[in-house]
């Protein structure tokens, strides 16, 4: 009987030791960077989160540029497991040097230069863990897109305006740099095609110069594709792209084309009072709204009669105008105060005499625009 019980025992001691691969095949400790387990592109592993607060390093070597991949599968459900990714820094105090933060998996990380490259998996609050295993399995996806790296201003990739670009957003969080030479005042206008429906493409428009402080300068801020930027003189100008909200990629390139169209408007820039164009009774004017969001500003001195008045022709069908008058503002001669309510063109304003007034022009909403000009009679 006493016989019976010892070999059960040392089967069970047995179980627990040796290299320390367990039924999974991770190895154990592997928490930190120094510990990552080596792996391979393509050859599944078993791995787990456990004990609670456990975080698992592994490695893999890359020989030419792409994306590694890390996709999961049977992943217990108290888990919520992220992944991050970094370089070994053998001699600093600190080893790991993160090159992409904490994201949920599945995810990918875009490699430029062979190397080898870690990778470490946690649950996301560091507060549960399972003894159940899951499934991981490292891919590598060569490069698809002849534009990257291009994801920092300091890399962006010269086009031209006749150029029809083909690129994607991926992975998670994306960006895309190009930038162009303008010949003079104008416009950058952007549109594309053949967008995944997952992506919900944006760009955002830029003057960049390493030397100065701040390098970027933003000259229109993130917008919906197809967008379009007045831009004051001739220069290299920024373009960047991304996913709204950062929350969908994919590898399906879509095409992009940048085009400029010369100012048609004389009375550009006029966006702020300070720069207001000024006009008089019988005026003819021939304006744009353009591009969204554009607002045009014009002064008038009021020498005699109470109304001032305008009307308008051939105005595009996808504008509703409207006006506004403003006066300086008596406490803060730098700022104007407004003199009237917004009024649909064409407009009548009961105004005074000797006095000054600032009239602002907008797409009602400023959300529709046109390059097509249209006139604008002032009486």
């Amino acid at each position: 009987m006493r016989k019976f019980f010892v070999i059960p025992l040392i089967i069970v001691l047995l179980a627990g030791c040796g290299d320390g691969r367990g039924r999974f095949g991770d190895t154990e400790p592997n928490s930190r960077i120094e510990d990552a387990n080596e792996v391979e592109f393509g050859v599944p592993f078993l791995a787990t989160i456990y004990p609670e607060g456990d975080h698992d390093w592994y490695k893999v070597d890359v020989t030419e540029p792409g994306y590694i991949r890390v996709q999961v599968s049977e992943v217990p459900d108290e888990l919520d497991l992220q992944i991050a990714f970094a370089l070994f820094q053998e001699w600093e105090a600190n080893t790991e040097h993160r090159i992409r933060s904490w994201h949920d998996l599945p995810d990918a990380l875009p490699v430029h230069e062979e190397g080898t490259y870690y990778f470490v998996m946690r649950d996301q609050w560091n507060d549960d863990a399972s003894e159940e295993p899951f499934q991981v399995k490292v891919d590598f996806i060569e490069e698809f897109d002849s534009y990257e790296p291009n994801d920092t201003p300091e890399n962006a990739k010269t086009v031209e305006f006749s150029d029809e670009l083909s690129f994607a957003i991926y992975p998670l969080g994306d960006r895309d740099w190009f930038k162009v030479y303008a010949p003079g005042q104008g416009y950058l206008s952007v549109s594309a095609r053949d967008v995944p429906g997952d992506i919900d493409l944006q760009v955002r428009f830029s003057e960049f110069d390493e030397w100065a402080s701040p390098q970027i300068n933003r000259l229109r801020n993130w917008g919906d594709v197809p967008d379009a930027c007045f831009i004051p003189e001739g220069g290299e100008y920024y373009l960047e792209f991304r996913d709204n909200w950062d929350d969908s990629y994919s590898r399906t390139p879509f095409r992009v084309r940048i085009e400029y169209i010369e100012e048609m408007d004389i009375y550009e820039p006029n966006d702020h009072f300070t720069d207001a164009k000024e006009i008089s009774r019988g005026d003819t004017l021939h304006v744009a709204i353009f591009p969204t969001g554009d607002q045009d500003y014009f002064k008038i001195n009021i020498r005699q009669g109470s109304t001032l008045s305008f009307r308008t022709r051939d105005v595009p069908s996808a504008l509703d105008p409207q006006m506004r008058l403003y006066v300086i503002d008596p406490d803060d001669m730098n700022s104007l105060e407004a003199y009237s309510g917004w009024e649909d063109l064409p407009a009548v304003f009961d105004v005074e005499s000797g006095r000054e007034y600032y009239v602002l022009l907008r797409d009602q909403w400023n959300d529709s625009s046109s390059p097509d000009l249209f006139m604008i009679r002032v009486e």
